[in-house]
């Protein structure tokens, strides 16, 4: 790899920190606001998201992202 393809690398490295940041962002927002209105509670959230995480439907996320590859 030469050094114009590492700043490439690095670029797109910064650009997928700061769009993760705003992902986070978006979700805390919702998640807050669901709480509000009273649509679910933390307890919910927080079990969703432990059951997606010991999901296959996280991993085919992640695949179908191409932020995982196939070869795991």
């Amino acid at each position: 790899m030469n050094a114009w393809e590492e700043v490439q690398r690095m670029g797109m490295i910064a650009d997928l920190k700061e769009q993760n940041y705003r992902t986070i962002l978006l979700v805390s927002a919702l998640a807050e606001l669901l709480i509000k209105k009273g649509v679910v509670t933390p307890e919910e959230i927080a079990e969703m998201g432990t059951r997606l995480e010991s999901s296959d439907i996280c991993e085919s996320v992640l695949r179908s992202n191409n932020i995982i590859s196939n070869n795991c």
